[in-house]
C-alpha cells in the first residue's frame, strides 16, 4: 500500500512540475525552445522533493563516522525483558547542520531489576 501512496505522490508531483512549467512559459511561442525549456525545468526541480532526505543521509552518515555507532552486548540483555528509556527533553541540537538535527541518549534497563544494561 505505503508503494502505491508513494507512487500516487510522484504522479502528482510530476504533473504538478509540468502544469508549473506551462503556466512560467505561457507567453512564449510554441516550439522546440519552449519545450526544451519546460523539459529542464521539470529536470531541475524535480530532485527537490528528496533532497532534505539525500542531505539528510550525509549528515547522518557523518555524524556516525566522527562519534561511532554505539553497539549493544546482546548477551547481556538476551532472555530478559527490558525496557528502553528515550531522554526526550534533553534533547541536544547539532550546530551547523542544514537539516535540524538533536541528539538524545537512549538507555536499556532491566525490567525486574531496573538495573541498566546498556
Amino acid at each position: 500500500m505505503i508503494g502505491l501512496t508513494f507512487f500516487a505522490t510522484l504522479i502528482a508531483f510530476v504533473a504538478l512540475l509540468i502544469w508549473l512549467s506551462g503556466l512560467l512559459t505561457r507567453k512564449m511561442r510554441p516550439g522546440v525552445g519552449k519545450v526544451l525549456l519546460r523539459a529542464v525545468m521539470v529536470v531541475a526541480v524535480f530532485p527537490l522533493m528528496v533532497a532534505d532526505e539525500i542531505i539528510g543521509k550525509y549528515q547522518f552518515e557523518a555524524l556516525c563516522k566522527a562519534n561511532g555507532i554505539a553497539s549493544i552486548d546482546q548477551s547481556l540483555i538476551q532472555g530478559k525483558r527490558v525496557q528502553i528509556h528515550d531522554d526526550y527533553f534533553s534533547w541536544k541540537p547539532l550546530p551547523g547542520k542544514i537539516i535540524p538535527m538533536k541528539v538524545t541518549t537512549r538507555r536499556i534497563k532491566d525490567a525486574d531489576t531496573g538495573q541498566e544494561l546498556v
